[in-house]
C-alpha cells in the first residue's frame, strides 16, 4: 500500500467552502479513482491549512490519480477557492497500527507478514 501526502492551503476567507469541496467534491472523486483505499484530512487548528493522506493499493495508482477526469474536476474548483498545494510526495505504507473492537493490532503489508512482534487485525 502506498500513501500520498499533500500539504495544502486555503486562503482563510476560504477554508470552510474549500473543506465542503474537499468532502463532497474531492473525496467521491478519488473514491471512483482504481487502486483507492481511503483518505484522512488532517486539520492543525489554523483555518486553511490541511494534510491530506490519500492511500492507494500501488505507487502507479497513487501517482497517476490525479489525472483522473473527476480528480482534476475536483482540483480545480479547489484551485478556484485559492488552494495552494505546499509538498506532495508518495510514501510506501510499511506497518500502521490500529484498534478494533478494542483489540490492539500492528497491521502490515503482505511482504513483511511474519517479521517478529507483529500481528494481523482480526
Amino acid at each position: 500500500m502506498f500513501a500520498r501526502v499533500s500539504h495544502e492551503r486555503f486562503p482563510r476567507e476560504h477554508h470552510d467552502a474549500g473543506m465542503r469541496n474537499v468532502v463532497d467534491v474531492l473525496l467521491p472523486a478519488l473514491r471512483q479513482a482504481p487502486g483507492y483505499r481511503g483518505c484522512y484530512v488532517l486539520a492543525d487548528g489554523k483555518p486553511g491549512a490541511i494534510l491530506l493522506i490519500a492511500l492507494w493499493a500501488t505507487e502507479e495508482a497513487a501517482d497517476t490519480a490525479s489525472a483522473q477526469r473527476d480528480v482534476i474536476a475536483a482540483f480545480v474548483n479547489l484551485a478556484a477557492l485559492g488552494l495552494r498545494i505546499e509538498s506532495r510526495k508518495i510514501y510506501e505504507v510499511v506497518a500502521w497500527d490500529e484498534i478494533k473492537t478494542g483489540v490492539e493490532a500492528v497491521n502490515q503489508p503482505d511482504d513483511l507478514a511474519g517479521t517478529s512482534g507483529s500481528h494481523e487485525a482480526t
